[in-house]
């Protein structure tokens, strides 16, 4: 059988989906307590800052959390723990799915804390609104993906302990400052409209570019290139490969290092799901030279699919994950096709415009 990882995999992908149509995961409700002042211990995992009307608002992302619900019946708080047990206070139940986010929106002002702090915050819940008509935007289902249950606003820090960030924490902050610093870099470097574009399309930020901006690139259908892709993954790395390999650095050596520093670019960046897919196969062709075979795009594409579904498969229903993995799936049906009836460089060039 000619790729039967790659079938084996798009059978998974299959079943997967069938499962998703037939039993689909419900979401939980948080209606019941939208509105409730709670405080929340848990692990600081991701600092975003995002353009909005009043300025740049900065989001903390807080996992692994345990809540607390001010204002029970007994004049005592409770706690709940995340995973499958429900909580009631008040009158109210919710069920506390596991691997569960919290998303803060902070002042300005609030102390710079690290990466893998555990923090406990105070504020108010507000629950993610859903699609009320056919074909309306669903916020809820939207940060489901993310694992985000609900946000919280008027958000006070209580207390933030930085004596137990992992390993994997610490590098995520080195990267957060080199990112800073770059993006600094470009601020200084170009005027502010095309330091927003440059810093969304190497570093994921899209935090200063202005709504005419983002309506510009919509309305032109060029969007997909401020996002974190194949296109940045493959140029970035196949240039650090080049210039290791001018430098006479092994081919082994070469290969390991670039992957190490492709998946911490990615990590810097976000890792979407646009850049964990090429992350992904970049690694395996990367591998494949490694070992001495063949690299097969399509195993390659089946095995980043999978790998993103195995950790949510929610993401068999969103756009971002359909059409980055449709393009490269298009480019494989469409290519052969045209290099049979073209010149190759012509095919060449309308698969790198696919």
């Amino acid at each position: 059988m000619r790729r039967p990882l790659a079938v084996a995999g798009s059978c998974f992908i299959l079943v997967l989906l069938i499962i998703q149509l037939l039993f689909p995961a419900g979401l939980p409700d948080y209606s019941s307590i939208d509105g409730k002042h709670i405080t929340v211990r848990g692990v600081l995992d991701r600092i975003e800052h995002k353009q909005s009307d009043d300025g740049i608002r900065t989001l903390w992302y807080v996992k692994d959390v345990q809540i607390y619900a001010h204002g029970m019946s007994t004049g005592t708080d409770e706690t709940y723990m995340l995973g499958p047990d429900s909580a009631a206070a008040d009158g109210y139940e919710a069920e506390i799915p596991d691997k569960s986010t919290i998303l803060c929106y902070m002042d300005e002002d609030e102390p710079e804390i690290p990466l893998g702090a555990c923090v406990v915050l105070s504020g108010r819940v507000r629950d993610f609104e859903g699609a009320r008509n056919p074909g309306q935007f669903d916020m809820k289902k939207y940060y489901a993906l993310d694992h985000i249950i609900f946000s919280m606003t008027k958000v006070n820090i209580i207390s933030a302990d930085t004596s137990h960030i992992t390993p994997l924490n610490r590098l995520k902050n080195r990267l957060s400052v080199i990112r800073d610093r770059i993006g600094a870099m470009c601020d200084l470097c170009f005027i502010p409209d095309d330091s927003s574009v440059i810093r969304a399309m190497l570093l994921g930020d899209k935090s200063a570019i202005s709504p005419d901006m983002k309506s510009l690139y919509a309305r032109n259908g060029i969007s997909h290139i401020l996002a974190i892709s194949g296109l940045h993954i493959s140029m970035i790395g196949e240039a650090i490969v080049l210039l290791m390999r001018k430098a006479r650095i092994p081919r082994g050596v070469s290969s390991i290092t670039v992957v190490i520093l492709m998946v911490m670019y990615g990590m810097m960046t976000g890792m979407a799901a646009s850049a964990f897919r090429a992350v992904v196969m970049f690694s395996l062709r990367q591998a494949a030279e490694l070992v001495h075979r063949t690299y097969d795009m399509a195993t390659a594409l089946v095995i980043a699919a999978c790998l993103v579904l195995i950790e949510q498969p929610a993401y068999l229903f969103y756009s971002g994950f359909q059409f980055s993995f449709g393009a490269i799936t298009a480019v494989l049906l469409i290519l052969p096709v045209l290099s049979e009836v073209l010149p190759k460089l012509v095919a060449g060039g309308a698969a790198v415009t696919v």
